[in-house]
Parts: C-alpha cells; sequence; structure tokens
C-alpha cells in the first residue's frame, strides 16, 4: 500500500495543472463554507453588541424590588450579576437645550454597573461618592468637567399625582384624578433632595440601559453618581445560562413565565425580560422564525456542499480518466480492487491537507478585511462600533469537517470506478467510449441543418455520454447556484423593503387642540401625501368577552359603569381619521366611501402566544360593539374588521375602533399623529419645527438610516456570497470542459490527418458547444426555479409574500453560459491547434 500511496504523490506532483485546480476547487469550497459562518458568527455578535450598547447586558429589568428582594437575587445560583440602579429623580436644568428634555435625570450606580450597563465615559473619570457626577454628553457644551452644580432633585407631579420615572414630558399633562376622571394638570417638581456636585467626567448619550423598564424616550439627561441610595431601584439582572432563561426566570418571578398572560397585574415585581439581546444571544425566537431561519440556512448550506461536491468531483473523474491505464498496469501486477480504491482517497487526502487550512485561512481573512473595509466605508453610519469581527471555533470545525465530508464525496464515486473496471479494460482504455451502432444514430434534423459539422458533433457527444454528462453537470450545477441564490437575495430585499415601507417619511405627535399648527403642516409645499390620526379622550370599555378569544382575557381589567356596577372590560382605542385619509384608508382595504362612512372599521391586530400575528376578537362586518365610553353606553356597528393597520399605527399590536372624524364630531380628540411624505424631508421637518417644535418630529429617514445601511451591507455580503459560488462554478467548468478537450487531443489529430477541414472543425466544435449549453441551461433554469421556489417557502414559514419567477436572473444565465463556454473552447482549442498533428496521434495518453 505503501508503494501505490507512494505513486500516487508522484502523480499528484507530475500533473500540477490537475492538482492545482482540484485543489483551488477545495480552497473555494471550504473558504465558502468558512467565510458564510464567520460572517454569521460576525453578523450575530454585532447584533448582540449593539443590544447591550442600548440596554446594557442584562436580561431580566425589576423596577419595584425592595433591599430584601435584592439580597436574594445575589444569593440565587442562576444570577450572575446583579446590577442595582437608584433613581434618584429630576432636576430642572439652569438652561432649556430642548423643550421636551427641560430636567436632568439622576442616577446612582456604582462603577461595574456602569460598565455592564453599556455606558461609555467618553472623558474624565467615574464619580467615587456622592459628591461627583458625570454629565450627559448632550449638555456638554455648558457643563465643563470641574465645574460645581447644585442640583434641586425631586419628583415630576401632575397635581398631586406622581408622573411616572422615564415618563416623556409635555408641558401639559393628563392624568386621572381620584374619581377616575381625566383632568389637565400643570407639570411640576417637588424638591425633596438638594445637593451641590463636582462634574467629574462627560459620559455618552447611549443612556437607554438606565430607563425604567419599556420607557425608549425620557424628559431628562441622564446624570450619573455614586452611593445615593433611594427606594426607587431598577434592578438589572444577568444570568449564569442565559439558554435556560425561561426555567431561571420563572423562579425569580414566581411564577412560569409562558403563562405571564395570566399573571398580569398579579406579580410581586413590575418586570421586563430583554428579549431582544436573548434573541440574537441563544436565538430566542418564536417557533415559525426558528423553523424559517433553520430551513434556509439548511438550503443554502445544501447548495454550497452541492456545487463544491460537483466541483471537486469532476476533477477527481477527470483524473482518474486520465490515469485509468496506469490503474490497469497496477491491477494487472496484483494490485487489489480496494488497494486501487485506496489509492485514490489517498489523493483526495493529500489534496485536502493542502486545501483544508488554506480554505479556512483564507475565508476568515477574506471576512476580516471585508468587514475593514465596510466599517471605514461606513464609519459613523451603522452602529455605533461599526460591525465586529468575531470568529467561532465551533464554524471552523464545522467548515473543516464539512470540507471532509464534501472531498469524501467527491473522491469516493472516483475511487470506486477506479477499481470496478478490469484490468483489460483499464490497459486498453476505452472504457469511457460506448459504441453502438443503433445509438448512434443522427436525427435527420441534425444532419440538414447542421451538415457533416453537427453529426460528428452529436456522435462526439453519443460515444462519450460520461465526459458529456460530466459537462452538463458542471453547467447546470453552476446555473442552478446562480438562479437559487439569485432567488433567496430577492425574497431577503422584498421582506427588507415590505418591513420599511411606510408610505411616508416624516411622523408628528402634536396636541390635537392645536389645530393652527396642524393646519400650517398641511399646507407645506413639499407635501405629497399625509394621514392624520386623533385619539378620543377616553376610551371604549367593551364587556363582550364572548367575542373575545381565550389568550385577550388575561388582559381584561375591572371597571365601574355610571350605575356604580363593577364588571371585566378590555380597552378599544377610539381613533378618528380626518375625511381625505379615512377614504385612502378604506381604499387600501377595497371598501366602499358610501357603504361605512357612518360605521367603523375595527383594527384588531395582536401578538399570539407563539409571536405570530392574529386577531383578539371575533367580531365581523355588520356586528356591534357595545360598551362604555366616559361611563355612559355607546354602540358602534362594525363595517369592516382587518389587521391591516392604518398609517402611523405599523408597529402597534391592539385594538383600535377607527372612525371618520367628520361623522362622529361629539368625540374630543387629545392627541393627533400626522404622518407626512414630502419630497424634501429634513426641509419640511425644519420648516415644521419653526412652526412649533414643542412637539414630536421624527424624521423616519434618519431613525431608518442603520437599517437600510445594513440592508446595503447585506446586500454587499450576499452577492460577494453568489460571486463566490459563481467562481467556484466557473471553476469547475474551466476545469471540466478543458480537460475534456485535452483528452481527445488525439481523436481532434485523426480527424485533421484525415482531411477535416478548418472551417468545419471549427462548425463541429461550436456546435457542441451549443449542444452543451441548451441541455444544461435547460435542466439548470429548471433546477434553479425549483431551488427559489423551495427558498421561497421556508421564508413564507414567517413571511407572506407572493412568489415571482426570477426572470432577470435567468436571462443573465442564458447570456453568461454561451459566453463563458464559447471563450474556455476557444482557449482550450486555440492551445490544441498549436499542437504538431502527428506527434499527437503518436501519444498513447496525456
Amino acid at each position: 500500500m505503501k508503494t501505490l500511496n507512494k505513486i500516487s504523490y508522484k502523480n499528484i506532483k507530475l500533473n500540477k495543472k490537475r492538482t492545482i485546480g482540484t485543489i483551488v476547487g477545495i480552497v473555494l469550497a471550504v473558504s465558502l463554507l468558512c467565510a458564510v459562518a464567520t460572517l454569521a458568527v460576525s453578523f450575530r455578535q454585532t447584533l448582540i453588541d449593539a443590544t447591550i450598547a442600548d440596554t446594557g447586558y442584562t436580561h431580566l429589568k425589576i423596577k419595584n424590588a425592595t433591599d430584601e428582594n435584592i439580597k436574594i437575587f445575589k444569593q440565587n445560583r442562576d444570577i450572575k450579576d446583579v446590577n442595582v440602579i437608584n433613581d434618584a429623580g429630576y432636576a430642572k436644568l439652569d438652561t432649556v437645550f430642548r423643550k421636551d428634555k427641560p430636567y436632568a435625570h439622576i442616577y446612582s450606580l456604582d462603577k461595574q454597573s456602569f460598565k455592564n450597563m453599556g455606558l461609555t465615559l467618553l472623558k474624565g473619570t467615574y464619580p467615587k461618592d456622592d459628591t461627583e457626577i458625570v454629565v450627559n454628553e448632550d449638555v456638554a457644551s455648558i457643563y465643563k468637567i470641574g465645574d460645581k452644580i447644585t442640583l434641586s432633585i425631586g419628583n415630576r407631579y401632575a397635581g398631586n399625582e406622581v408622573i411616572p420615572s422615564g415618563y416623556e414630558y409635555e408641558p401639559l399633562e393628563w392624568m386621572y384624578d381620584a374619581n377616575g376622571v381625566r383632568k389637565i394638570f400643570e407639570e411640576t417638581i417637588k424638591t425633596e433632595m438638594k445637593k451641590e456636585f463636582t462634574i467629574v467626567g462627560i459620559m455618552s448619550n447611549n443612556d437607554q440601559a438606565l430607563r425604567p423598564l419599556a420607557y425608549k424616550n425620557d424628559a431628562g439627561y441622564s446624570f450619573v453618581t455614586n452611593g445615593i441610595q433611594t427606594n426607587q431601584h431598577i434592578v438589572c439582572i444577568s444570568l449564569n445560562d442565559p439558554i435556560n432563561y425561561k426555567e431561571s426566570i420563572s423562579q425569580i418571578l414566581g411564577f412560569d413565565l409562558d403563562k405571564e398572560y395570566e399573571y398580569i397585574g398579579k406579580t410581586p415585581f413590575e418586570y421586563e425580560v430583554n428579549y431582544e439581546l436573548l434573541r440574537w444571544e441563544i436565538f430566542a425566537f418564536s417557533d415559525s422564525t426558528i423553523t424559517m431561519f433553520y430551513a434556509v440556512i439548511s438550503i443554502i448550506i445544501a447548495i454550497i456542499i452541492t456545487t463544491s461536491v460537483f466541483c471537486i468531483r469532476n476533477s477527481f473523474v477527470i483524473s482518474t480518466t486520465e490515469k485509468i491505464q496506469m490503474y490497469g498496469m497496477l491491477a494487472s501486477i496484483g494490485a487489489t480492487k480496494k488497494q486501487i480504491k485506496r489509492s485514490v482517497l489517498f489523493e483526495g487526502v493529500l489534496l485536502g491537507l493542502i486545501g483544508i487550512p488554506i480554505g479556512v485561512i483564507g475565508g476568515i481573512s477574506a471576512v476580516y478585511v471585508l468587514l475593514n473595509i465596510v466599517n471605514q466605508l461606513l464609519e459613523g453610519y451603522i452602529f455605533s462600533s461599526g460591525i465586529s469581527f468575531s470568529v467561532s471555533y465551533l464554524s471552523i470545525i464545522i467548515s473543516i469537517l464539512l470540507g471532509i465530508v464534501t472531498i469524501y464525496f467527491s473522491a469516493i464515486s472516483s475511487a470506486r470506478k477506479a477499481a470496478k473496471v478490469s484490468p483489460m479494460e483499464q490497459l486498453r482504455g476505452n472504457t469511457e467510449i460506448k459504441i453502438n451502432a443503433k445509438k448512434l444514430k443522427t436525427p435527420k434534423i441534425i444532419k440538414t441543418v447542421f451538415k457533416t459539422g453537427g453529426v460528428l458533433a452529436y456522435k462526439n457527444l453519443k460515444r462519450s455520454k460520461k465526459k458529456y454528462r460530466t459537462t452538463i453537470i458542471s453547467l447546470t450545477i453552476s446555473i442552478f447556484t446562480f438562479i437559487s441564490m439569485s432567488g433567496f437575495i430577492s425574497e431577503t430585499l422584498k421582506i427588507s423593503a415590505k418591513k420599511y415601507a411606510y408610505g411616508y417619511n416624516i411622523s408628528v405627535e402634536a396636541s390635537a387642540s392645536n389645530q393652527n399648527f396642524i393646519d400650517n403642516i398641511l399646507q407645506l409645499e413639499d407635501l405629497e401625501s399625509y394621514s392624520l390620526l386623533s385619539l378620543a379622550e377616553d376610551v371604549l370599555e367593551v364587556s363582550d368577552d364572548h367575542k373575545m378569544k381565550e389568550f385577550m382575557k388575561s388582559y381584561m381589567s375591572e371597571t365601574t359603569d355610571e350605575n356604580g356596577k363593577k364588571t371585566n372590560s378590555y380597552p378599544f382605542t377610539i381613533a378618528l381619521l380626518d375625511h381625505t385619509s379615512f377614504v385612502r384608508y378604506a381604499d387600501q382595504l377595497n371598501l366602499k366611501y358610501e357603504d361605512i362612512k357612518k360605521k367603523a372599521i375595527l383594527w384588531d391586530r395582536q401578538m399570539c402566544d407563539d409571536s405570530a400575528e392574529c386577531r383578539g376578537f371575533d367580531y365581523q362586518k355588520g356586528d356591534k360593539i357595545k360598551g362604555t365610553y366616559l361611563g355612559k353606553p355607546m354602540q358602534i356597528e362594525i363595517a369592516h374588521a382587518t389587521m391591516i393597520p392604518p398609517k402611523g399605527l405599523e408597529s402597534t399590536y391592539t385594538t383600535y375602533v377607527i372612525l371618520e372624524r367628520q361623522q362622529f364630531p361629539s368625540i374630543n380628540t387629545i392627541y393627533s399623529q400626522i404622518v407626512l411624505q414630502s419630497k424634501n424631508t429634513q426641509k419640511t421637518v425644519e420648516e415644521i419645527k419653526e412652526i412649533n417644535d414643542s412637539f414630536i418630529i421624527v424624521n423616519l429617514e434618519e431613525t431608518m438610516k442603520n437599517e437600510k445601511i445594513l440592508g446595503f451591507v447585506s446586500c454587499v455580503f450576499l452577492y460577494g456570497f453568489i460571486g463566490v459560488i459563481t467562481l467556484i462554478g466557473v471553476t469547475n467548468i474551466f476545469n471540466t470542459i478543458t480537460s475534456n478537450l485535452e483528452l481527445r487531443q488525439k481523436e481532434f489529430a485523426m480527424m485533421k490527418s484525415i482531411g477535416m477541414t478548418k472551417k468545419e472543425f471549427n462548425r463541429m466544435i461550436n456546435l457542441e458547444t451549443l449542444f452543451y449549453c441548451s441541455k444544461s441551461l435547460f435542466f439548470g433554469i429548471l433546477l434553479g426555479v425549483l431551488g427559489s421556489f423551495t427558498i421561497h417557502k421556508a421564508f413564507s414559514i414567517k413571511f407572506d409574500n407572493a412568489f415571482e419567477l426570477p426572470v432577470l436572473s435567468i436571462l443573465l444565465s442564458i447570456i453568461f453560459v454561451y459566453v463563458l463556454v464559447y471563450i474556455i473552447m476557444k482557449y482550450s482549442m486555440n492551445k490544441i491547434n498549436k499542437q504538431n498533428i502527428m506527434e499527437t496521434i503518436r501519444k498513447d495518453n496525456i
């Protein structure tokens, strides 16, 4: 066996062209596998880092925990860290930077908690005690390190009611009084502590982690000190083993997290689970998302391995064909079938030992360079720290194992073939050519249209089916891969476009009483379209529980009607659209305005237990919603029930009764949301601020910048992925076609020696090219469309999109295949035509 291995080793060294071609195939295949794995790990780490920057490294936030609770948490073996944020309250700033943020919000936490919460100290030092403070970078133009400031700290009040910490600021806050009647109060701060601080540092404004529970905005700039103890704790808990978060958090909270809807209002804690961090850290997605994810990944990996196997396999097939006489000689002097088979596999091992390490290093290096280029080009536009580069040892091991599997399957068929043929057949070297008079009959149409060149081309393909089939398979796999992966990109872009296709680029939240402000906005010159939605001053309390789905009943709360009778009810938000917006919404739902103008559209979209969207109520067209509004009975007929939201509520999950404002003038409104589509977003935003800058104005083009750039980066990676897949395919096709033509040198020389003219010879080769391409395109396009449809079905587990035939990819494939094969054939024939006819005929082997 050692002798055979030495012979295999020498053959690899002597046949450098074939060896290099096979190694290139292995390197490309393993590089692609490793690059895909590294990209996936890097993207995951980037999203984890971005989430930690927003929320801190915390899996569970608890607001109203006592000191005794905190002691118990610190002794819990499932808990890794307990970070306590003491909320000291608000202080009025001397200088108002923004009307919606007139305060400093003072927090107290130790240095380790500051770090764990993902907060960044830009300048200075962390406060050592409660005489020192770090201020937010947004106010650093006024407050400098070393300055002394005195803050009158306390809670915000509307009347006698405390405004929840973290609540956004409005000049007038509305709340309920003791009798449940909505009142308007002037907001004030009642001083509970007055302290002088020395500013010792400037922190970044990535202070989302300090927010109490679900509040995303705040009326105050975050100021951080150390050592102030309060009764207002925000306890941030990180777990030792996040993968078991359900069991751990259930034990901490004292109830089953899977049944949390049953415990709303009955739990000892106000809490929030950081599902965003868990989503990326342990893939805590819904079952449908996980199923979709694994389905798509499985299909992509299957495509990579299939393409790689055929690329490397063809190199082994050609190598085996070239050495078939050598195997015959070895068999004739006593080499067994098992030994010959092992000899071929030994070649695979040698090539793998070279190709796999280079592929792993190449894949990781390519991703590292690509991410650095992307981070340089998009610096400051995507995430605070750019896209993270991360390598997982598991992904390297998986890439190596898949590379080994790929090489094994590539080599095994050639090994079996080499071992199967008898010594005499191998020595004759004609096992690749099957001559059968009946099978070599040429169709009349080929003889009529293509003359002698066509007949020869057709017979050449028929008499050497294996070589012909190898070329067809190589082309087919490349076409299939290109169309399938283009389908994958198409599905990804469609989902991304659908996610951010709001139909507007500015959102304005305003007081409904400020009608002049609203009218002035609607007259701006760059405005293309708008939608005006106003909320009623109260909700419609509905007790019709037989129309309510079971999972919604946990959201019901106890209310009292005008007669003092207590009942369980669910609040329906009443939203009123102006006439133009209501008509557009009706058109969107394919409804006739005249049929619905004095009725309600019920918008009902809830998040079900499996994180899928569903309706929470069984109301249908013609049903009447009966409830109480401002303590009095109210009944509204439903014209239509839908899960399609009006503009401005795309990301909301609740139940709305949508009415036309002009038809229900008696319903007073307290809040309006205007969504605008502008030709010049930035200019329109500035004009709105000039009219009134006290309301919340959101430039969606700015807020979605990261998402769009992330989509662009994803496209770069995906097209790069297609590029590498295509490169593997081109390498495969080039090796296959050039090798097959080289193996036919003697055959071509004999044809020329008996008088075949250059014109006839070229026609024969061109027609062979035509046959190769046409058959490959037929099967490749068929399989490519099937592959695209399979990927579409995998995505449709989570997203509902119509399947589109990848017409552009098909057209590109047709052009690419004909041009590529023609160039490769031309290149190979130019080399063959330069050789001496007599010397070529005398050769026993190539």
